[in-house]
């Protein structure tokens, strides 16, 4: 029996490492987390991979074909590290926190150059149409905000620039470094736009599944900590 005991107790302890590797996702978001010549790389990328040899863990990259499929991922398969998600209160309860990928940026509201409309506050969208992208953080600042009606909901900023370029939508919610990205990559120059002023701020975190055995989040976590605190992970 004390046998058994001891065989029982040495399973207990060897578990946490039989689910030593994470699937690590995100959409394309450059220079955060990208792919090129079927290599993923970037800074979130980086930061992951430091915190998986830190930890003695493995992981697989995977850029997701769209930020709802991403997020679906994180709310419900274990062992999950989105690279990149913006820490908002909605989604506090919702995830495990294991540190920030950049500092705060500004999330701005972008209209064509040829729009002269002047915003002097968000209640003034209401007269208007917002296109974000869906389950993001912009979206939910829209919905927050009693915004819903006035906000056109689409799957990736191509499709957001098609319905500004076309008259269907009046703004879209960016920040500027990726809508320079962004615009690059879809062939139109960043002139097409005009910033009409920040709608706030966010931060973006690595984020993991919470249905993830807990141990593991507070290795991850500690592991952030240590590697940021000797210079070597960074929010940028």
């Amino acid at each position: 029996m004390k046998w058994i005991l001891n065989i029982t107790l040495l399973v207990m302890l060897v578990t946490p490492a039989a689910a030593s590797t994470f699937a690590v996702q995100n959409v394309s978001w450059e220079p955060y987390f990208f792919q090129e010549r079927q290599v993923v790389k970037g800074h979130a990328k980086n930061m992951v991979a430091l915190i998986m040899e830190d930890v003695g863990a493995s992981a697989h990259y995977q850029v997701s074909p769209s930020w709802q499929r991403t997020l679906e991922d994180g709310l419900s398969k274990p062992n999950t590290i989105i690279a990149g998600i913006g820490r908002t209160q909605k989604r506090e309860a919702l995830f495990y926190w294991i540190g920030p990928v950049n500092i705060p940026v500004e999330i701005n509201l972008y209209s064509l150059s040829s729009n002269d409309t002047v915003i002097a506050n968000i209640e003034e969208l209401r007269h208007y149409t917002t296109a974000v992208e869906k389950h993001m953080y912009y979206h939910d600042f829209m919905v927050e905000q009693g915004l819903r009606e006035h906000t056109f909901t689409v799957v990736d900023i191509e499709s957001m620039m098609k319905l500004l370029v076309t008259g269907k939508a009046d703004f879209i919610l960016l920040e500027q470094a990726r809508m320079e990205v962004e615009l690059a990559r879809l062939g139109y120059d960043s002139s097409i736009l005009v910033n009409k002023g920040t709608a706030f701020v966010a931060q973006t975190f690595l984020s993991l599944s919470k249905n993830t055995d807990k141990r593991w989040y507070k290795k991850l976590k500690a592991s952030y900590e240590k590697l940021a605190k000797q210079g070597l992970i960074q929010p940028r």
